[in-house]
């Protein structure tokens, strides 16, 4: 993602443009952010180890002695264009899949361009440096993303570096710095020579490319991993089930098998979203409180995972009803219309959902709970947020529920796609 805008050209210090104008991103301590995007992005040219207090709030894609007297270039943009915003929104909840529903409202970009380092010589000054940092936030979350395309140096003389290779002194150091004096990341290899590899790195498995979480307490990493704990959003829902759940945390190869189950309940399949989360639909609950969860993981050698974390079951007293009935006095039978959020799930309109009644039915003179499909045969329809459908005979039935579940339609998964809502 490289994208021209103001440029500045100078070595070192720092600039005040007028960028943060629209902006109110927070960091540790909860505090809004003034962007001063310079050559080096600080008023020391000599990158110190993280955490520094004294207010110095820093990102930091790549903290080193810059002079752009000598070649290369420093754009910087603010924009609120959409196409842009739904770039970001993207980069977002695919490296950070509990915020699936998130939504850019404003980005920062900063693009460093082929600079060189201070005090180069001869050769040396041939040796630059191109990489980036996109800030993107919806007012309530923010995140930020550095893009590396071609690093050649790592030092400027001043920080003890070489002029005509521009390696040795005190490396740069990438990360971020919240200015408490406690809460900071840096990225491995920092103030250290492997620094110049930064480009062929990630922390979300795509070279060059590293994405942080900046709002909260802790600098939270974006992709995923190989063993540890679920993260499961939302971390509840209702008895009902139905509940669509995005589940991040482990890596998941292309043609894996994921199944999930919760307290032991027989294993039900689930859908791959990317290479960090995976979509799952939870049953019908005969409890409330605190649920565990249990993820297998098969990849084409048959060779299995096991993840592991919690969800909790409300009792449906404590949910927000989100399918509304029309004409409550008439439903005892007919046809009948219902409403619902078509937003939900990431759906869109030219989605298709299924329809659901819970009811009480008398079976082999037993009482029972059975789903039923109340559009007769008609497996699934348009997400429009609203329809009209037949109730079962009232002599045999009593209604108790209503359900609209995504409709299983991607990757030829068997898992029902349901959410509740």
């Amino acid at each position: 993602m490289m994208h021209r805008g103001r440029r500045r050209n100078r070595r070192g210090g720092r600039v005040r443009p007028p960028v943060a104008d629209s902006l109110n991103i927070t960091a540790p301590p909860t505090q809004a952010a003034q962007f001063s995007p310079g050559s080096s992005g600080v008023s020391t040219y000599t990158p110190d180890p993280f955490p520094i207090a004294n207010d110095a709030r820093m990102i930091a894609p790549f903290w080193a002695d810059i002079d752009t007297t000598r070649g290369g270039a420093v754009w910087y943009r603010e924009t609120t264009n959409a196409d842009l915003l739904d770039r970001t929104t993207k980069e977002v909840t695919n490296n950070y899949p509990n915020f699936f529903r998130f939504k850019a409202s404003w980005i920062f970009i900063a693009t460093w361009d082929r600079v060189a380092f201070y005090g180069c010589a001869g050769v040396g000054c041939s040796k630059t440096n191109t990489f980036q940092a996109v800030l993107i936030t919806n007012g309530q979350h923010s995140f930020t993303i550095y893009n590396y395309e071609d690093i050649q140096w790592t030092t400027g003389t001043a920080s003890g570096g070489n002029s005509t290779t521009g390696i040795g002194g005190t490396p740069a150091q990438v990360g971020f710095n919240a200015g408490d004096g406690i809460v900071s990341f840096t990225v491995n290899a920092s103030r250290s020579p492997d620094i110049v590899n930064v480009d062929k790195h990630s922390n979300v498995d795509i070279p060059g490319k590293f994405a942080f979480r900046i709002d909260a307490s802790d600098i939270s990493d974006g992709g995923c991993n190989t063993e540890g704990n679920l993260t499961i959003a939302p971390r509840y829902g209702p008895m009902l089930g139905g509940q669509y759940l995005i589940i991040s945390g482990p890596c998941i190869e292309q043609n894996a098998t994921i199944k999930v189950s919760f307290s032991g309940s027989p294993q039900k399949e689930c859908e791959r979203k990317s290479e960090f989360a995976f979509a799952c639909i939870t049953p019908l609950f005969s409890h409330t409180g605190d649920t565990p969860v249990k993820v297998e993981i098969k990849n084409q050698e048959g060779e299995s995972r096991i993840f592991q974390g919690l969800y909790t079951v409300l009792n449906l007293a404590d949910c927000k009803h989100q399918v509304h009935r029309h004409d409550a006095s008439d439903w005892f039978s007919g046809r009948q219309q219902i409403s619902w959020d078509p937003d939900v799930a990431e759906l869109q309109e030219d989605d298709f959902v299924n329809i659901h009644l819970l009811f009480v039915a008398k079976f082999n003179e037993r009482l029972v709970l059975k789903w039923y499909n109340p559009k007769n045969g008609i497996e699934s329809l348009k997400n429009t947020g609203t329809t009209k459908y037949n109730l079962p005979d009232p002599k045999n039935n009593y209604a108790m529920a209503i359900r609209v579940t995504a409709a299983p339609q991607r990757e030829n998964q068997q898992a029902s796609l349901k959410f509740r809502k």
